[in-house]
């Protein structure tokens, strides 16, 4: 995010820095932690002693976002600020609510679900009955390297990244997802900006050297490309980045979006990678859509990890935008699998994959050292704005 050279009457003091911290996340530590919010609703602006010395989290066009302290305590004795949970509601000192970040992807989630149905028509006597009928690939078993071929549309999401040369040939480079009809979801480190004139993008594919199985894949252009504003190619921090499609993506049971996962707390321990990428560490890349099952790596033990990292990790690991994931010999992701989803099942919306993390990095590929994602929580109201503005 670039510095935006805008200063408010009440946010000049000398002690106040920019935080490039989102609304509704945390900024400051403590008994009673501090959150950044609109500086129309930080009622600490207000009062002399603090107005001068809060530090700016963000702007988002005109308006400030400040790391605000919990409100006085009003009559009854508690705080009027409601932070609780990851996305938050902003409450204006008119009362107006400002929707929650999360709640626009939580809708389309629910919205893309219902593509898991086709509607036929049934010719019973004189006037034809429609009905839903689920066609749902979605794998509820539990089970890239040490993984196993996925399931025609198992993974209706799945988006394959591309380079088309002179002669025609498509160079498969890296995996997506697709998140909307019109975006796709995928790593800042595949660089498609320096190759948009001849990216591709292949959705419905299962075997990229069969044109005889059950897929009916089809390729799109892509017309504009969003690297998170933060990201610094020599860095693996903010390894995210939006792709938008030339035209609108048909969708329907073979071909639809996923759910982005909105919290930051993930109520699993396992989640399932999915990708076209190698299959040994420098070995060959897989014809066969692959899936694996990885388990979710605490916090400190991805710090422990990535230690030794000094270069691409300068400020270490950053839980809230970095997670690990993997650990276990011959289960891994690998080289081109770079930009695919690590997603979980959902309970509901029926036949729903939730995006919990995007796969940026790695040490090798199978070898017992676990791979970290980006967390896609953290960027959510980054996407809403892009995709769902």
């Amino acid at each position: 995010m670039k510095e935006v050279l805008i200063c408010w009457a009440l946010l000049c003091g000398a002690a106040a820095k920019t935080l490039f911290l989102n609304l509704g996340d945390k900024c400051q530590d403590g008994k009673e932690p501090w959150f950044c919010r609109y500086s129309s609703s930080c009622k600490a602006l207000q009062q002399e002693e603090t107005k001068n010395s809060l530090d700016i989290c963000s702007f988002e066009g005109l308006k400030t976002i400040v790391c605000c302290p919990p409100d006085p305590p009003n009559q009854n004795g508690t705080s009027s600020n409601s932070q609780s949970g990851d996305y938050k509601s902003e409450v204006l000192n008119n009362g107006t609510e400002l929707p929650s970040y999360g709640k626009k992807a939580e809708e389309k989630c629910k919205e893309y679900a219902e593509y898991v149905y086709n509607i036929i028509e049934l010719p019973i006597l004189i006037r034809p009955i429609k009905k839903k009928i689920a066609e749902c690939a979605v794998s509820a078993e539990t089970l890239i390297v040490g993984g196993k071929p996925a399931k025609p549309n198992e993974f209706p999401h799945m988006a394959l990244i591309g380079i088309k040369d002179s002669d025609s040939e498509i160079d498969w480079f890296c995996g997506g997802s697709l998140i909307s009809p019109r975006f796709i979801l995928t790593a800042a480190h595949c660089n498609i900006s320096q190759h948009i004139e001849s990216a591709v993008i292949r959705l419905g594919e299962l075997d990229v050297r069969n044109d005889k199985d059950e897929a009916t894949p089809i390729e799109f252009k892509v017309v504009e490309v969003f690297d998170y504003p933060d990201y610094n190619h020599s860095k693996a921090y903010h390894d995210i980045s939006l792709l938008k499609l030339e035209k609108d993506v048909e969708l329907g049971p073979s071909i639809r979006p996923l759910c982005l996962h909105t919290n930051r707390s993930i109520e699993r321990n396992k989640a399932i990678a999915s990708g076209w990428g190698h299959t040994s560490f420098g070995g060959y890349e897989s014809g066969i859509l692959q899936k694996v099952e990885l388990d979710l790596i605490s916090e400190e033990k991805c710090k422990s990890v990535y230690d030794f990292e000094r270069v691409a990790l300068s400020q270490g690991i950053t839980p809230d935008t970095i997670f690990c994931a993997g650990g276990k010999e011959d289960k891994d992701t690998c080289q081109g699998d770079s930009g695919g989803p690590l997603q979980i099942i959902l309970k509901e919306p029926y036949c729903m994959y939730s995006q919990i993390g995007v796969t940026a990095f790695g040490v090798g590929c199978g070898y017992g050292t676990p791979g970290g994602y980006t967390r896609v929580s953290h960027y959510v109201p980054w996407i809403e704005s892009i995709v769902w503005p």
